[in-house]
């Protein structure tokens, strides 16, 4: 039975023309670009991405031809690390992410990675995937790829919307809060937490020194230049007996008082500076405790905020591995060896961290010493990053 919905549009998208959904984001890629330097943002994107790009896939296939799983690892071998450092920055930075396949002279696959603001993705009217259209430099039309010549993710993308939601546009907000603290926290400095001469002189006229009769408010300014000009240095190391004799040779009802603002008020602005370092962290699906120093709980809190870090970055895994074998491995080998010989291999995604590694290895072991004979051994070898025998005439 045939689906009955047609193409469904969130919020922002208020049209569908010539098949082509928009992208259109709240902030532009411009302001991603200069989130993304950000030291804390630049820290947990680096540490949230750096234990997918060093995990192992492994290959399953216990039905397939030799051929075809000797085939399947050719291409993981060639593909998975350009694949996995264009798409993964590309999903946290933007939401979406896209690069073109095609075959070399040999049916030898490749990928190239496309600009994300280039990109639109092409729908029909049910609201299907058609491909992407990407813009080039070198000619006033954009080019057209296929869903066979197009890789396209997207990362919590709502129905309707293909593009999904980078981890910049979440903490998007934060850094903007983080650069108004920081923000006031200098003018602070520069101005409100600095020291100050107060002039008062009270209204009417009085006669400079040079015997001309002037408004008070002039003179006043006049003199409060002399003050800056020789320099604020003295003033504010002799300031008690400077100010006194300075009152002194001042008119009767004009004097000078120096102040300063005592109050610790530069600890708010650390504290809540440390508060939106958090919430950045948090936009990268990582607890605080797995990043930031704690001053406060246990080690065993920390290693448990560590843990479900880890969780986060291995639905991400899963899901870049799916992607990968559904929209790269899979449609070359059925081009190789056709659809049914294809359907018989798939990747499986190994664990990020040691203590995973370590974990399977050690059920491997039991269950090798058990009964080997029920373990795909290619498989179980590639998954926990085990090396193995070359080929040799056939036999492994």
């Amino acid at each position: 039975m045939p689906g009955k919905t047609g193409a469904q549009y969130t919020g922002y998208v208020s049209m569908l023309v010539m098949g082509v959904l928009p992208v259109s984001p709240p902030a532009s890629y411009s302001t991603y670009r200069r989130i993304r330097k950000h030291p804390t943002i630049a820290l947990a994107r680096k540490l949230s991405m750096a234990p997918i790009l060093r995990a192992k896939w492994g290959i399953e296939g216990p039905d397939a031809r030799d051929e075809v799983v000797e085939m399947a690892g050719e291409v993981i071998g060639r593909l998975r690390s350009p694949f996995l450092r264009h798409i993964l920055p590309n999903l946290y930075d933007y939401g979406f992410s896209g690069m073109e396949q095609y075959q070399t002279e040999g049916n030898v696959p490749q990928l190239k990675g496309l600009l994300s603001e280039g990109i639109q993705v092409l729908v029909d009217s049910s609201g299907n995937f058609l491909g992407l259209r990407v813009s080039n430099l070198s000619s006033a039309l954009p080019t057209d790829l296929g869903v066979r010549e197009s890789v396209f993710l997207g990362m919590d993308a709502e129905a309707g919307s293909f593009y999904g939601t980078g981890y910049l546009e979440i903490a998007r907000s934060s850094h903007s809060a983080w650069e108004d603290v920081a923000g006031v926290a200098s003018r602070y400095d520069l101005k409100v937490a600095g020291s100050h001469l107060v002039l008062y002189y009270p209204p009417g006229k009085s006669i400079d020194g040079m015997g001309v009769e002037k408004e008070n408010s002039i003179l006043a300014g006049e003199l409060l230049g002399v003050l800056e000009s020789s320099g604020s240095a003295a003033i504010q190391d002799e300031s008690p007996q400077y100010l006194e004799s300075l009152n002194k040779t001042l008119p009767p009802r004009w004097h000078v008082e120096y102040i300063s603002d005592p109050s610790p008020r530069q600890t708010s602005f650390i504290e809540r500076m440390r508060y939106l370092d958090v919430l950045l962290v948090r936009s990268f699906g990582l607890p605080e405790r797995a990043v930031l120093e704690g001053e406060f709980g246990t080690k065993a809190e920390a290693v448990a905020h560590q843990n479900l870090a880890m969780q986060v970055m291995e639905s991400l895994h899963d899901l870049l591995t799916e992607e990968f074998d559904r929209q790269v491995l899979s449609p070359h080998l059925a081009l190789m060896f056709g659809r049914e010989p294809a359907s018989r291999v798939w990747i499986s995604a190994g664990p990020i961290s040691n203590e995973g590694m370590i974990y399977s290895r050690e059920v491997a072991g039991r269950i090798l010493e058990k009964d080997p004979s029920s373990l795909d051994l290619d498989a179980l070898l590639d998954e926990i990053g085990l090396p193995k025998k070359e080929t040799i005439t056939g036999v492994k």
